[in-house]
């Protein structure tokens, strides 16, 4: 499971249109163009679809070119080789002037399965300990086959008790803070971990109970 609270800001790519949910409820959606940025320099854009609470009025508001402003709760799903980011907005989203900067920040919550690697400690250069390592969520597409969204995870000044638990191939509970950047023209889902720990099963599903540490 991938669950992101986040803020973004970016520019409208498309009009805003009415649509329904399967309970009758009227929204409006509409994707909104984002510039993730890499340190080595690369530039890519993405259309994050926004969704809020709204009707027709909304649609002469929400149009394309307008900055806009919005908080709430992002999803991520794969289908070929493509990431979806889909965000429901939790209140309704702010116009903004037209030199606010591209922004997407917030908390992420990942739930999956670290990758096969080796996971070690590094040292940067002033001696200051870190662990990369990574984790896919798994999902299926339109077709039922399975499809793998992976994520960067950086952890500073581990614990000996964080260290313990992450090992390769392993289901964990992950937290911390999101940013989306380029690297080499590809996009990257990266999140500096402010707790991490292995993942607590339901025993009445599969018979498992593993706990972590944050």
């Amino acid at each position: 499971m991938i669950k992101g609270e986040i803020t973004l800001c970016g520019t409208i790519a498309r009009t805003a249109e009415v649509k329904k949910s399967s309970e009758g409820h009227e929204f409006i959606s509409f994707p909104v163009k984002y510039k993730a940025v890499g340190r080595d320099g690369s530039e890519q854009e993405v259309e994050i679809t926004v969704s809020a609470d709204g009707g027709k009025q909304s649609t002469s508001v929400f149009t394309t070119g307008r900055r806009i402003s919005v908080k709430g709760t992002m999803t991520i799903r794969k289908l070929g080789d493509k990431l979806y980011y889909n965000l429901r907005s939790e209140s309704e989203p702010a116009l903004v002037s037209s030199t606010e900067e591209d922004v997407l920040e917030g908390t992420m919550h990942f739930e999956g399965k670290t990758g096969k690697k080796d996971i070690t400690s590094r040292k940067d250069k002033k001696g200051r300990e870190f662990i990369p390592f990574q984790g896919f969520d798994k999902g299926k597409d339109g077709s039922g086959n399975p499809e793998f969204i992976w994520f960067n995870f950086l952890l500073f000044h581990p614990t000996d008790e964080q260290k313990a638990v992450l090992k390769p191939s392993t289901w964990m509970d992950v937290d911390g803070e999101y940013s989306l950047t380029s690297y080499k023209g590809r996009l990257s889902n990266d999140v500096v971990v402010s707790a991490v720990g292995v993942h607590a099963w339901d025993d009445s599903k599969d018979g498992k109970n593993n706990n972590g540490a944050n």
